[in-house]
């Protein structure tokens, strides 16, 4: 018996972390250009992140390392919608490393949740192109 409850308190504590952390993810936009050919392609992906790895980034003690966005969502121009950044190989997951980012931005909601008119405005942003 006392061996189930030692079970049922590593799951609860584990289910009480794992959802701690949704709580603390924060939707926000990256804008980084992408070498494709001779030039340089501007792209904004959107997702999730938590609010002190996003803090480190913009304050600077996060450089040259890599972190994970969550539940991506991209701008699909032709379309003129939001789409998700998940198929049949990816999972709405990407990895970037901080120096390739030029803008970084917390954004208020979900970009699912707009349309192209209502085009996601950081409520705040900073620029990491030049640092």
């Amino acid at each position: 018996m006392k061996m189930k409850g030692k079970y049922v308190i590593v799951f609860l504590l584990f289910f009480g972390l794992c959802s701690a952390q949704k709580v603390n993810n924060q939707w926000l936009y990256i804008q980084m250009n992408i070498p494709v050919g001779d030039s340089l392609v501007m792209h904004y992906f959107y997702g999730k992140l938590d609010k002190k790895t996003f803090n480190k980034i913009v304050k600077g003690n996060y450089n040259n390392q890599f972190f994970t966005l969550y539940d991506v969502r991209y701008y699909d121009g032709e379309s003129d919608k939001y789409l998700d950044y998940d198929d049949e190989n990816d999972k709405s997951i990407l990895i970037f490393r901080t120096s390739t980012i030029n803008r970084i931005g917390f954004l208020k909601k979900d970009p699912l949740l707009l349309n192209s008119e209502s085009y996601p405005k950081a409520s705040s942003s900073k620029n990491l192109a030049n640092e």
